[in-house]
C-alpha cells in the first residue's frame, strides 16, 4: 500500500537530490 503522500514526497526528494547532485557535482553526470 503505497500512500500519495509518500509518493509525492519520494519524487520531491528525488527531484531535489537530482538538482543537488547535478550543481555540486556537474561533471558526474
Amino acid at each position: 500500500m503505497v500512500s500519495p503522500f509518500l509518493y509525492h514526497f519520494y519524487s520531491y526528494y528525488l527531484i531535489i537530490k537530482n538538482g543537488c547532485t547535478n550543481r555540486l557535482s556537474p561533471r558526474s553526470r
